[in-house]
């Protein structure tokens, strides 16, 4: 199994789709120069605002697009090249094929967000701020590796449209669709059963406007988008021809 997984990682660090995560530094360059230059905010950086406002961009919008635009170029690319069905004319198991294409996804939420994760605090700390504690940087890790957990979950359904369409554009416009209407929905009380809240609202994001923090129906609607997902895709790769 792990040499499909490097397989599919060494692929993956070959394509030019990996410059799309550039894209996640975004939010942590806008607090800096926001908390950097700006007269408002710029008197002593709090560490808590300053992160809740990475977390909040990343979960709302940058997030979602760019990890569902690289599930969907993984899982669709090798169909419009015609490179599956190259690969499956060989006895290769079907599974493990894609469990390690999700696994590569997961290594990909993984190492971006703690990338980050790291760079934001970096950033923080050329500016003038309050200290920083072990029990705060413990507590924002602890919920960025839940984050990652959350991204992965949601993107499962994005692979799926990319497996059921065997193309890339149609996951694309999916994931670019369902995050953009989250952008409407996540300060709804339709948040509670929208999928593409849940990461929003189960993340800190103290003092950045959410009202509504329906904790565990978020986490239900996050699970079962995750089971659907993985559902059709195990369906649709085990007997696609």
């Amino acid at each position: 199994m792990m040499k499909y997984v490097l397989a599919e990682i060494f692929k993956y660090r070959k394509a030019k789709i990996k410059f799309c995560t550039i894209v996640l530094f975004i939010p942590t360059v806008i607090s800096f120069i926001i908390y950097g230059f700006n007269k408002k905010y710029n008197s002593l950086l709090l560490w808590e605002g300053y992160l809740n406002v990475i977390f909040s961009f990343l979960n709302d919008i940058v997030a979602p697009i760019v990890y569902g635009i690289i599930a969907a170029y993984i899982f669709g690319h090798e169909y419009e090249t015609k490179t599956m069905n190259v690969m499956f004319t060989y006895p290769i198991n079907r599974m493990k094929l894609l469990f390690s294409k999700l696994a590569c996804i997961l290594y990909i939420i993984a190492i971006t967000l703690i990338l980050v994760f790291f760079t934001s605090i970096i950033l923080g700390f050329l500016l003038k701020h309050e200290s920083l504690n072990m029990d705060l940087l413990i507590y924002y890790f602890i919920a960025l590796l839940k984050m990652i957990l959350y991204h992965f979950m949601l993107v499962c359904i994005t692979c799926a449209v990319a497996i059921y369409s065997k193309n890339v554009l149609p996951g694309i416009i999916f994931v670019i669709s369902a995050t953009f209407a989250n952008i409407v929905i996540v300060n709804t009380q339709l948040s509670a059963f929208y999928p593409w809240s849940a990461p929003v609202l189960l993340s800190p994001h103290e003092g950045v406007g959410r009202i509504f923090i329906p904790y565990t129906l978020s986490t239900i609607s996050l699970v079962v988008i995750f089971l659907i997902g993985l559902a059709i895709s195990i369906k649709k790769y085990r007997y696609v021809e």
